[in-house]
């Protein structure tokens, strides 16, 4: 009998159409992105027909060690997210406050316990969950192993990155394998590990090379690649797959480069955002850029500490995978502040920005305690601010209007400025 879940194939079917309306466009990565997106869920959705062990989990896990074990991933936070663009998730938080789960926890994560109440995700045969990047993560889930009854490891990462704590993370990752393999029968194979964190990190290799583009005005990267890169190495990380798709992204805005061509022809505005993109409109991206030249020049979910070298002893892939735990995209936020605002002072300097646009999402402490450090950073660089109050999922909280207000005002304030010093990029 088929166990696949028809919650999530109903999503699939959403975004396979979805793909449909990209047909046209000229940025050349988008239709593979979407056909990975596609793809991942419906290997996770199709795990348990195929006798695979599926392994659900929370956001910046070591994905590679899945992988290398032959169990299929099954990121909850990441297909949570995907919600806003197939469906309305208003029913879901819905049942969120009648489980008893107030608006000030992290919407995310009331969104991921939700679906889990009503049984949207696969059964999974394990669950993993870990610290990274916020205090809403573990218990989130902990709350959905509980709910579906699985097995589950809690992956415990330091706050600072030292070599005792490197040591400690290494630690961590073995005893998960060990767990993985009494739960799943499944033996790791070193030698197929170390093949994945190679891959890895050639993916991250390219990651940092199309970030060293995006310096170039104008900005070449169109707003559809934005979230698609960081998607990829979430979802695919250690895999051919993912290693083709930022082959991709790499060769296209290199091209773009090298032929002065900007992701829009009127580029008017360079943009960082210090947080989180606006997953709850992401038309909002493509608007700016239409409507007042306004470019991302850089944003989390690309931004690596250190330059992301984390690869170094191939014969160790577990060292290599705990040092990538501390520099990847998003564990910046985890702390301390200081490495944080010396990351993000350094990429506004070198995208060469105009502005800086910080989604506050309500739910998240942990920028939230640091977004007046991050202002006052960047206002010694003379980078203008706009700090705009929003939800990553429930779209009551802030209307589009508002929002959208408020950036053309800023947009305004940007334009006075170019004005007044003579500057047009």
């Amino acid at each position: 009998m088929a166990m696949r879940n028809p919650v999530v194939q109903e999503a699939i079917d959403k975004l396979r159409k979805a793909k449909v309306e990209y047909q046209d466009t000229d940025f050349k990565p988008t239709l593979l992105y979407l056909d990975l997106i596609v793809r991942y869920f419906e290997r996770a959705n199709a795990a348990r027909d195929e006798g695979k062990p599926l392994v659900a989990h929370t956001i910046l896990c070591p994905t590679e060690i899945f992988y290398a074990m032959d169990l299929v991933p099954f990121l909850v936070e990441v297909y949570a997210l995907f919600q806003n663009f197939v469906g309305d998730v208003s029913s879901y938080l819905e049942t969120a406050a009648q489980f008893g789960l107030p608006p000030e926890v992290c919407s995310v994560h009331r969104l991921t316990d939700a679906m889990t109440i009503e049984r949207a995700y696969p059964q999974p045969d394990v669950f993993v969950f870990s610290s990274q990047t916020c205090d809403n993560t573990p218990k989130s889930g902990k709350g959905m192993a509980e709910l579906y009854k699985s097995p589950c490891y809690f992956l415990d990462r330091p706050y600072t990155y030292t070599e005792r704590t490197l040591n400690y993370w290494v630690q961590e990752c073995q005893d998960l394998i060990r767990f993985l393999e009494e739960q799943t029968g499944r033996k790791m194979d070193y030698d197929r590990l170390k093949e994945v964190v190679r891959k890895s990190y050639r993916a991250t290799e390219l990651c940092i090379e199309t970030n060293e583009l995006r310096k170039a005005v104008p900005a070449p990267l169109h707003c559809e690649g934005i979230f698609a890169g960081g998607a990829v190495n979430l979802l695919w990380a250690g895999t051919d797959e993912a290693v083709e798709l930022l082959t991709l992204m790499r060769d296209e805005v290199k091209w773009r480069v090298d032929h002065r061509i900007g992701a829009i022809p009127n580029e008017r505005f360079r943009l960082l955002l210090p947080f989180v993109v606006p997953f709850w409109d992401m038309p909002l991206i493509e608007w700016m850029q239409q409507e007042h030249g306004a470019v991302i020049a850089m944003d989390p979910t690309n931004i690596w500490a250190e330059e992301g070298k984390w690869f170094r002893d191939p014969d160790k892939p577990l060292e290599n995978l705990a040092r990538k735990t501390f520099l990847q995209p998003g564990c910046q936020i985890h702390g301390p502040m200081k490495d944080l605002l010396e990351c993000l002072v350094q990429n506004a300097i070198d995208s060469k920005v105009d502005g800086a646009v910080m989604f506050a999402h309500r739910g998240c402490r942990s920028f939230g305690a640091c977004i007046r450090s991050v202002k006052d950073e960047l206002q010694k660089l003379g980078v203008p601010t706009l700090v705009i109050d929003c939800d990553l999922v429930d779209t009551s909280f802030t209307s589009h209007e508002e929002v959208r207000e408020k950036l053309e005002g800023f947009f305004e304030r940007l334009e006075e400025r170019k004005g007044a010093s003579g500057v047009v990029n």
